[in-house]
C-alpha cells in the first residue's frame, strides 16, 4: 500500500493541480460539471498532500505528533465522501444533458452551477460528520443510494441511445446525437467503475473480517486500489483537453 501512497503523490499531486489550472484559466464559460471536477480535484489535492504523513504514521511515528492520526483520518474521510458526490454529480449532469436536454440549456449558467455545487458540498460536509461518527454503517448505507444513482443515469442515457431525442431525426443529427450519449455513457461508466473500485472492496472485506481472519494484505491492495482511482479522472479530463503527450485527442 505504501507504493501506492507513494505513486499516488507524485503523480496525483501535479495531475489534479494541472486539471485545476486548465479548468480556472481554459475555459470561457464555467459548466456545472467544471464545478464539480474543481471540487474534485480540490479533495484529491488535499488528500495527496496528506499521503507523506500517512506514510510515516505507517511506520510506527503516529506519537511523534499529537493529533496527526486524526487529521489523516479527516483527509481520507473528506476524499471518501467527495469522490463518489462529485462524482455522481458529474454523471447526473451528462444524464441531464442528454436526456433532458432543454433542463441542461436552463440550468447551464454559471449562477446555476455554484448553486449546484454548493449543494453538492453540503452532502458532502453531511456524510462527512456522519462518517467521523459510524464509519462502516454510514459507508454502507452511502454507498447502495450512490450505486442507484450511477445505474439510473448509465441505463437512461443507454436507452437514450435506442430512441432520437428532438432534432434528431435526419441521420447527419442523429450521428451527432449519437456520438454525444455514447460519450456521455462512458464518463458515467468510468465513474462508476471507479466509485465500486474504491468503495465495495474494502466495505467488503471489513465485513468479512468480523467472521473470518482475512490476511493484511487483501484490505492492503483493496485500499491500494481504491487510492489509485483518484489518478482517473485527472488523466481522463487531461486526454480530453488533449493535454496528454502519449496519447492523442479524439475527434
Amino acid at each position: 500500500m505504501s507504493i501506492a501512497l507513494l505513486g499516488n503523490f507524485v503523480v496525483g499531486v501535479p495531475a489534479n493541480m494541472w486539471m485545476f489550472w486548465l479548468i480556472c484559466h481554459g475555459t470561457k464559460e464555467l459548466l456545472a460539471s467544471d464545478t464539480y471536477l474543481l471540487s474534485l480535484a480540490f479533495c484529491e489535492i488535499l488528500y495527496c498532500l496528506g499521503l507523506p504523513a500517512q506514510l510515516y504514521c505507517m511506520y510506527g511515528f503516529e506519537r511523534a505528533v499529537d493529533g496527526l492520526p486524526f487529521l489523516l483520518i479527516v483527509q481520507m474521510y473528506l476524499v471518501w465522501t467527495g469522490r463518489p458526490v462529485f462524482q455522481s454529480c458529474i454523471c447526473v449532469e451528462r444524464y441531464i444533458a442528454v436526456v433532458h436536454p432543454l433542463t441542461f440549456i436552463r440550468l447551464k449558467p454559471l449562477k446555476y452551477a455554484v448553486t449546484q455545487c454548493a449543494l453538492a458540498w453540503c452532502v458532502v460536509f453531511l456524510v462527512f460528520f456522519l462518517m467521523l461518527q459510524r464509519a462502516s454503517v454510514i459507508g454502507l448505507l452511502w454507498f447502495v443510494p450512490t450505486f442507484c444513482i450511477f445505474l439510473y443515469c448509465y441505463f437512461a442515457v443507454l436507452f437514450s441511445l435506442r430512441r432520437p431525442g428532438p432534432g434528431e431525426r435526419q441521420a447527419e443529427e442523429r450521428g451527432r446525437g449519437d456520438k454525444m450519449k455514447r460519450k456521455a455513457i462512458t464518463i458515467i461508466f468510468v465513474n462508476m467503475l471507479c466509485f465500486v473500485v474504491n468503495y465495495l472492496p474494502p466495505l467488503t472485506i471489513y465485513y468479512v473480517m468480523m467472521l473470518v481472519t482475512v490476511p493484511t494484505i487483501v484490505y492492503d491492495v483493496a485500499t491500494s486500489l481504491g487510492i489509485v482511482c483518484g489518478l482517473v479522472q485527472p488523466f481522463l479530463y487531461l486526454h480530453r483537453v488533449g493535454k496528454l503527450p502519449c496519447l492523442e485527442r479524439e475527434h
